[in-house]
């Protein structure tokens, strides 16, 4: 098991880990729908000149009703196409703010739980330095207690010292 300081360093950067993901992707929803816009619009174009084409076909005796039929099963696909890009559109406009404001509260509550942590983090970093401060002084003056680990005398109290290996 991780020691308290490192599972707080893990959970702390985990939170922000999530919260960054969560911001990119409302960054990547709204990207997503100016895509859509986009594409709406060159399939829009891509409609009118189709159209202009199955004009030629009527006016030119010499067209291939195939190639008629074609551009017209063209014309039918885009046609579906754009409808499901406005459906798509329309329904953006209606979810997405909704969207932006459920991930902005889950980005801020997610901030709010790094910024406690991060108060938990240096309260038990804190505690952490000062029991080690703490238990290297007691050490120091262990060693220095008459009979202690360093001291010279220590031969003459320890009787397992006076043992050749």
């Amino acid at each position: 098991m991780a020691p308290p300081v490192m599972a707080d360093l893990g959970t702390v950067s985990t939170v922000a880990g999530v919260a960054y993901h969560i911001k990119k992707l409302g960054d990547e929803v709204s990207g997503l729908f100016k895509h859509c816009e986009r594409l709406g619009q060159g399939m829009e174009e891509l409609r009118s000149h189709i159209e202009e084409r199955i004009r030629d076909c009527q006016r030119a005796d010499t067209a291939s009703p195939r190639i008629y039929e074609s551009l017209s099963s063209l014309q039918h696909q885009i046609d579906e196409m754009l409808s499901r890009n406005k459906k798509i559109m329309k329904n953006r406009r209606r979810h997405l703010p909704n969207m932006q404001v459920v991930l902005r509260q889950q980005r801020d509550e997610l901030f709010e739980k790094i910024s406690a942590l991060e108060a938990d983090f240096s309260r038990v970093f804190r505690s952490f330095v000062v029991g080690y401060f703490v238990a290297a002084s007691e050490w120091r003056e262990a060693e220095s207690v008459p009979g202690g680990r360093n001291s010279p005398d220590r031969d003459k109290t320890d009787p397992a010292s006076s043992l050749d290996p």
